[in-house]
């Protein structure tokens, strides 16, 4: 169970008495489910997770302590005490985190039933499909369940509570075909009050997955620079590695960001939004993990960056005030600037106009993530199904895999020449120094005249 409103406060005005500037008390409670159905085991498991994080400075020196769940405040406070104020009460230190963990009590684990997804229905669907294609050697659909509140409170007298419920189906597919072993995968995830995932056509997604992998071969000893048109929804998963990290203020604080001192893109039919008030998405939520009340935020509208994606200690020393993008995955983590709903706004084009404008290129269809360096802004990412344009068309007979695109953040977005009108999302996991958090990536489908690719 959560902390009280009144014991909040009674912890605040207890640290308070030291002479401390700021304290603020941050107290999660999860439940988290995940079954994984395949043709050997349907595996349930199921974690629980209720702690609280509690944030002062006190003599030039930031205190970050996690504590695990418990009603007992006066232990809390006598910890606190003893190891922090008695301590260092005629010591004087330079600004750093000091970061450690009171455990008071076990949370206790019970299980109760999983009635989140029709996973009966789920496993004969599966056992039918492979029985059908017998050249299936592993399929897995992973279930996501996760129920998340959280309490924040603070002595400036904000008081937030919030919860969160968020769903996630992965298709996890691997076939023997063509001598290879071949993969692809699909994922959708809502953050919702009710699971609307219920309804998806699962076997329609598992059919789209089998014929990808039927028609994969591998290129050998590939390597060109040439047109690369990245699809709608996954390709998103570019912009928000390669551009959106660079955009965070906990990259732009340290000097570790390629677009530090950048004001302008290179082109003006670009712009990039987050925006967590969406309904129903991923990375959604009405208010950040510090208390803070979520907008919308335009990163690069027009070729011009416009705003950083900042937690409260960026917010002061960036002096940017109004848009918080706070998160974490647990009351464990530091907290951080990091993105939520991050996509391209669309352009004017047809999907049709943009295929028929590369008279030689790739398209790809499937992206998995890579790897970036913020501070060069030189990338990698892997390609798991993609398909070569040839005089204008699509040649579908023919998926290849195993590819690889390389670039540069600056160098790729300067040469995206060609924005379709067909804006869809898809929902990622992204992990970073606070934590894993839930995310959307998303794009239309969009056109960048140069990119390395490799096989």
């Amino acid at each position: 169970m959560l902390y009280k409103k009144e014991d909040l406060e009674f912890i605040i005005k207890y640290i308070l008495l030291f002479g401390v500037n700021y304290v603020e008390i941050n107290s999660i409670k999860k439940e988290k489910r995940i079954i994984d159905l395949n043709l050997k085991n349907n595996i349930t498991n199921i974690f629980y997770e209720t702690g609280t994080t509690i944030l002062f400075n006190y003599n030039n020196q930031k205190y970050t302590i996690s504590i695990n769940n418990t009603n007992n405040i006066k232990l809390i406070c006598k910890k606190i005490k003893k190891n922090i104020f008695l301590k260092n009460s005629k010591k004087k230190y330079k600004t750093k985190i000091v970061k450690f963990k009171l455990n008071i009590e076990n949370v206790d684990k019970k299980e109760s039933r999983f009635d989140y997804f029709y996973d009966n229905i789920y496993l004969e669907i599966i056992k039918k499909f492979c029985e059908k294609h017998k050249k299936i050697v592993n399929l897995n659909i992973p279930l996501l369940y996760e129920k998340k509140e959280t309490c924040i409170a603070n002595s400036t007298g904000k008081y937030v509570f919030k919860i969160e419920y968020y769903y996630k189906m992965d298709i996890l597919m691997s076939a023997i075909l063509n001598g290879k072993i071949r993969f692809n995968y699909y994922s959708e995830g809502i953050c919702s009050q009710k699971n609307k995932l219920k309804n998806i056509k699962l076997e329609h997604q598992l059919n789209i997955l089998y014929n990808s992998l039927l028609k994969m071969n591998t290129i050998d000893n590939y390597r060109k620079k040439i047109p690369v048109v990245l699809s709608s929804g996954i390709g998103g998963v570019l912009i928000h590695e390669a551009c959106g990290h660079s955009l965070e203020s906990r990259e732009i604080l340290k000097n570790k960001s390629i677009l530090n001192l950048c004001t302008d893109v290179e082109n003006s039919a670009l712009t990039i939004v987050d925006d967590p008030t969406i309904l129903n998405l991923f990375g959604s939520s009405i208010f950040d993990d510090e208390g803070n009340k979520t907008h919308r935020i335009e990163l690069i509208k027009d070729g011009k960056i416009k705003n950083y994606l900042i937690d409260n200690d960026g917010s002061s020393f960036l002096n940017k005030n109004g848009h918080f993008n706070g998160r974490r995955e647990s009351y464990y983590n530091l907290m951080s600037s990091r993105m939520s709903n991050t996509y391209i706004l669309p352009g004017k084009y047809d999907f049709e106009e943009i295929i028929t404008s590369v008279k030689y290129g790739i398209y790809v269809k499937n992206v998995v993530g890579g790897v970036v360096d913020t501070i060069s802004g030189n990338f990698s990412f892997n390609c798991l199904e993609s398909y070569l344009i040839i005089d204008g068309k699509i040649d579908y007979t023919r998926a290849l895999d195993n590819l690889s695109i390389i670039g540069n953040t600056m160098d790729m977005l300067k040469k995206i020449s060609m924005i379709g009108n067909d804006l869809k999302f898809c929902c990622g996991i992204c992990g970073s120094e606070s934590g894993f958090i839930y995310t959307t990536v998303g794009q239309p489908t969009i056109k960048i005249d140069e990119l390395f690719v490799e096989g």
